[in-house]
């Protein structure tokens, strides 16, 4: 009987060790600057970031393993705009559906999302569902911040899905943005 209980005990020992040691294997965030405009975003430790080269305007882009979702940040100056934060988020968002439709066999659907902070100051945001160019089911959401000088936009996007399973991961992300 002593037997069993002690084995039984190693055995509860080794289980305990072996789940603490899976919690330390997990990467850990990683902070990512933006190559221009000063921003940092953290992301859990195994999305990686695309080049520079690789997508024009965007000042920092970041990805999940895989490239099952993607994180963006655009950024543009307030003086090249003779128009309000309203107005420029609203153009953006009328702008993006008809980015959108332009892909084949298209419905863009638009929704209100949650607003978040960034560095104190609230988001505006919407969600499109959309169509893929290579026919994968989409879901996008944009949040919009505006700071002294510079208009910014954040992107997420992964497929419908899959979107549920990332908007926390998201949200995070968003919320660690820190404006320099």
């Amino acid at each position: 009987m002593k037997k069993i209980l002690a084995a039984g005990l190693v055995s509860v020992m080794l289980l305990g060790m072996a789940a603490c040691g899976s919690e330390s294997d997990e990467p850990k965030p990683i902070t990512f600057a933006s190559y221009e405009k000063g921003y940092e975003a953290t992301a859990p430790g195994d999305w990686t970031r695309t080049p520079e080269e690789d997508v024009a305007g965007i000042d920092l882009v970041l990805e999940s393993p895989q490239g099952a979702a993607a994180f963006m940040i655009y950024d543009e100056l307030k003086s090249d705009y003779a128009i309000t934060a309203d107005e420029y988020y609203d153009a953006l968002v009328q702008m993006t559906a008809y980015d959108m439709n332009t892909l084949p066999a298209e419905e863009v659907q638009l929704t209100e999302s949650k607003s978040l902070t960034v560095n104190g100051i609230k988001t505006k945001a919407c969600e499109f569902y959309f169509t893929d160019e290579a026919g994968l089911n989409m879901r996008f959401v944009m949040h919009f911040f505006e700071t002294e000088e510079h208009y910014v936009r954040v992107s997420c996007t992964a497929k419908v899905s899959e979107f549920e399973n990332y908007r926390p991961i998201f949200e995070e992300m968003i919320e660690s943005i820190v404006v320099k």
